[in-house]
């Protein structure tokens, strides 16, 4: 081959092999610098989007620093309103709180011991524990029934307790119901007094002749409302003993019928006190 070819042969592959790595070192620059710029890029969204995280927090972080503030300003306006309340409260109220538990014991234990009513054999021991009660827990000039001291509710329980075959006092309820000037405790009873001969003689006396009735009578059992309420003293013993007999209720039930009921009533010797209006014997047993 002539040498002189052979030459521009060389010469010729030198000038495309330069030129293919000029071509390649611009592909690897252009290559390069894209990827520069995309990584710009992707840092910038990033810083922006921290930004706008960052301000969405802060701007959360203020709206709930300003309802905590805003609540506890709300705490405090109702600490100040709740204390002067309580300062108010003391001021009416200067003597500490009761519960009122022994007048509330009183009546209760009232209740208990003449549940089967009062025991006049004095050789029992029921009666000594009774009257051990009376005189410990009410006054000696305790009005009862119009009248003063223990001795007429002594009658009163005698009179009940003799006339009836038999005798028993249940309570539903106790409740305060005042505490000035005196503590009242008011209790809801029901009295179950089962009628003899005796009964009918004194309280229905006046039925005597209607023979039929007075046999509907005997036997059976006359439920009385009553409600009973003790008034005490500072020293918590009763000053005052009240009670209230559902009298029309009691024998309308026991009856039945209205016309026997009013007819029943017409004579009836007790009072709506619960009072019953007795001979002198049958007071003095």
């Amino acid at each position: 081959m002539d040498i002189h070819l052979l030459l521009a042969l060389t010469k010729s592959a030198a000038a495309h092999i330069d030129d293919d790595k000029r071509q390649l070192c611009a592909n690897v620059i252009d290559e390069t610098t894209s990827n520069a710029s995309s990584t710009t890029r992707g840092h910038r969204q990033r810083r922006h989007e921290g930004k706008t995280y960052q301000r969405a927090y802060r701007a959360k972080q203020k709206a709930s620093n300003t309802q905590r503030i805003d609540t506890i300003s709300a705490l405090q306006l109702e600490i100040a309103r709740l204390e002067g309340r309580l300062e108010s409260l003391h001021a009416v109220v200067a003597a500490p709180l009761r519960t009122f538990q022994p007048e509330m014991r009183v009546m209760v234990e009232y209740f208990r011991l003449f549940a089967q009513g009062y025991t006049s054999d004095t050789t029992e021991c029921v009666h000594a524990i009774q009257q051990d009660f009376l005189t410990s827990t009410m006054r000696e000039d305790m009005s009862f029934m119009n009248e003063s001291g223990i001795e007429k509710l002594i009658a009163q329980w005698k009179v009940y307790t003799t006339i009836f075959d038999s005798f028993n006092m249940e309570i539903r309820s106790v409740r305060v119901a005042a505490f000035s000037p005196d503590v009242v405790v008011h209790a809801d009873a029901m009295l179950h007094l089962r009628i003899s001969r005796l009964t009918i003689e004194t309280l229905f006396r006046h039925l005597l002749g209607d023979e039929c009735l007075v046999q509907r009578l005997i036997g059976q059992v006359l439920d009385l409302p009553v409600q009973v309420s003790f008034a005490f003293d500072a020293n918590a013993k009763v000053l005052r003993y009240d009670n209230h007999a559902n009298i029309v209720l009691g024998l309308s039930n026991l009856l039945g019928s209205f016309e026997a009921t009013v007819k029943a009533l017409k004579h009836f010797p007790m009072r709506e006190n619960a009072e019953i209006i007795a001979d002198n014997q049958l007071e003095d047993i």
